[in-house]
C-alpha cells in the first residue's frame, strides 16, 4: 500500500471585524503520516500568520496598526513589503502586478528529517490556506529545525528583498516546482510514534 501525507489545517475566524486583530488570523498545519495499519503521526508543521490584506483596506484600517498590533515580525513584513509614502502601496521594485488579498508569513517550520521533498510540503500548504492572489513572506532561515537550500527556495519561488533578510514569493506566478508538478506532488513516508515525538520534542512541547 502506497503511504503518503497529508496535511490538517485550522484556524480561527470571527464572524464579523471588530479591530485590529480580526484582520491576522493563525495558521496551525500539522503534516501527517499513516504507519502500516490505521494510526496517523505528526511528521511536521507550520504555522503562519494570515493577514486579511484587501480587507482592512475596504474597511479603511491601518494596515500598520493591524500589523503593528499582532507582532515585530508583521511590523517588519509591513514595512518591507510597503512604499514608506504611501500606506497602501506596495513597494514598485517587488513588481507585483495582481490583486493582493492576503499577505501570509510564515512564523516556523519544523519538518522531520525523513520528510524527502520539503518542497511538495511547502508548496501543498500555501495552496491548502490560501489563493494565488496573494504574497508569501519569510525569514530566510525561518525558526524551526528546517533547512531550506536556496535551491529550493528558488524553486518554490521565493524571491530575495534587496538589503533585507525576508524574502518572498508572489502567488499570481507559476514556479519551477508548479511547473513540474502542476498537482502535487506526493511524498511516501511511514509514521511512526518517534517522528511525533520529534516534532513535538522540537516544537518545545512538554517542556
Amino acid at each position: 500500500m502506497k503511504i503518503v501525507m497529508h496535511l490538517e489545517c485550522s484556524y480561527r475566524a470571527e464572524l464579523q471585524r471588530h479591530d485590529h486583530y480580526d484582520y491576522v488570523r493563525t495558521v496551525a498545519i500539522n503534516v501527517k503520516a499513516h504507519d502500516d495499519a490505521v494510526d496517523e503521526f505528526t511528521v511536521g508543521r507550520i504555522v503562519l500568520d494570515k493577514v486579511l490584506w484587501q480587507d482592512a483596506q475596504v474597511d479603511g484600517i491601518s494596515l500598520f496598526e493591524v500589523c503593528d498590533a499582532d507582532s515585530a515580525g508583521l511590523t517588519e513584513v509591513y514595512r518591507v513589503l510597503t512604499d514608506p509614502d504611501q500606506e497602501w502601496e506596495l513597494r514598485e521594485d517587488l513588481n507585483i502586478h495582481g490583486v493582493v488579498n492576503e499577505v501570509l508569513f510564515i512564523n516556523r517550520i519544523v519538518l522531520h528529517p525523513d520528510v524527502t521533498d520539503r518542497r511538495a510540503v511547502i508548496e501543498a500548504a500555501l495552496h491548502a490556506v490560501t489563493t494565488d492572489d496573494a504574497l508569501v513572506v519569510m525569514w530566510r532561515s525561518p525558526p524551526g529545525n528546517t533547512e531550506i537550500s536556496d535551491k529550493e527556495l528558488s524553486e518554490l519561488g521565493f524571491a530575495k528583498i534587496v538589503g533585507e533578510s525576508l524574502i518572498y514569493r508572489d502567488m499570481h506566478y507559476e514556479t519551477a516546482f508548479t511547473k513540474e508538478y502542476p498537482s502535487g506532488r506526493d511524498v511516501e513516508i511511514l509514521g511512526t510514534q518517534e517522528h511525533e515525538d520529534w516534532v513535538r520534542e522540537q516544537w518545545g512541547e512538554g517542556e
